[in-house]
């Protein structure tokens, strides 16, 4: 069975996984732009919108940033 391409998880005590709100800066930069950032320096970043959808930020082998958004989340809770 293939696994739907719209499915990811959110693991809330991962530091690369946070929410809107948590990626946001006092300054000047969006929280796209620190997602980014911190995806380009520790390979992925995933942000949690109001809506329920996640945005992930991936490097990719030739130094690139993907984007994607996944519209079916799993939130992973503490077992």
């Amino acid at each position: 069975m293939a696994r739907n391409p719209f499915t990811t998880t959110f693991d809330y005590r991962n530091k690369a996984h946070r929410t809107v709100r948590e990626w946001r800066s006092p300054g000047l930069q969006t929280w796209q732009t620190r997602a980014r950032a911190y995806a380009r320096f520790h390979g992925e970043a995933k942000v949690l919108r109001a809506d329920g959808s996640v945005v992930h930020f991936c490097r990719t082998v030739d130094d690139t940033i993907r984007q994607r958004t996944y519209t079916k989340v799993i939130m992973v809770r503490d077992i």
